[in-house]
Order: structure tokens, then C-alpha cells, then sequence
């Protein structure tokens, strides 16, 4: 993005490693099985957040139904 935002799609623990997130936008349906099949990936990146996002904590994980 112009303002030097990056967005990545994520998809393994692998993937992630080494990366510190500001913010986490999860996509699912209404069924929300990514908690179910991606609970490693994503508590790893929920504890990243919460040591060194500069977001807000109300705005650091969103959901987004699609």
C-alpha cells in the first residue's frame, strides 16, 4: 500500500514465524471454522499481538464475514 501497509495471507505456523503483526483481520464464513482448523497459527500470532502491536487493542484482531 502507499502508506507501506502490508498485508499477507497466511496460511501455515511456518509462514509466520518471524513476523510481528499490528493487526489481524480473520476471513471466514458465517461457520467461523478457521478458530477450529488455524488455533495454532492463530494464537501465536494473539500473542504476538498482545507484546508488540501499536494498534489499539480493540482494533488489533477484527472479523470479517464473507
Amino acid at each position: 500500500m502507499e502508506d507501506e501497509t502490508t498485508y499477507m495471507v497466511i496460511s501455515s505456523v511456518d509462514k509466520v514465524r518471524g513476523h510481528i503483526f499490528d493487526q489481524l483481520i480473520i476471513v471466514d464464513d458465517s461457520r467461523w471454522m478457521i478458530f477450529e482448523k488455524q488455533e495454532e497459527i492463530l494464537d501465536w500470532i494473539k500473542y504476538r499481538l498482545f507484546h508488540s502491536s501499536c494498534v489499539p487493542e480493540e482494533f488489533q484482531i477484527q472479523k470479517y464475514e464473507w
